[in-house]
């Protein structure tokens, strides 16, 4: 019984787990929630970049390079995402259905072959 529930819980823990690092090329770059809820925008969730002590926020969109357009397309359906626009000839901004996943979807779009790279599209707090 004792086994059971704490088999659960892990799952539940789990399911609700997202990445603590983004890719920027071919490093991994370790990333935190801040400690304080800073509000950068509506629906922007603060991250701490512990290499450097910077703050970014994270929303629901993601830049993607690929040259094989269709196995975007399909990989943005598998994770829950959809394909917004073409930035440019070879690179996609693409939207995070669930914006918790944002990190996530980034990092598994980032391993796939096709993919040259993905990475939230993050946005900085700009001082006065």
């Amino acid at each position: 019984m004792k086994k059971t529930a704490l088999t659960l819980a892990l799952v539940a823990q789990l399911s609700f787990a997202t990445d603590s690092y983004f890719y920027f090329g071919d490093r991994k770059i370790d990333i935190t929630p801040c400690q304080t809820e800073q509000i950068l925008r509506e629906g922007v969730k603060c991250y701490e970049l512990l290499m450097v002590g910077s703050i970014v926020g994270v929303g629901d969109q993601i830049i993607v390079k690929t040259k094989e357009i269709k196995a975007l397309e399909s990989y943005a359906k598998e994770l829950n995402a959809s394909i917004i626009k073409p930035i440019s000839k070879d690179m996609y901004l693409i939207k995070a259905n669930d914006r918790t996943k944002t990190i996530d979807i980034a990092n598994r779009l980032h391993e796939k072959e096709e993919i040259e790279y993905a990475q939230p599209d993050f946005v900085r707090k700009v001082g006065r």
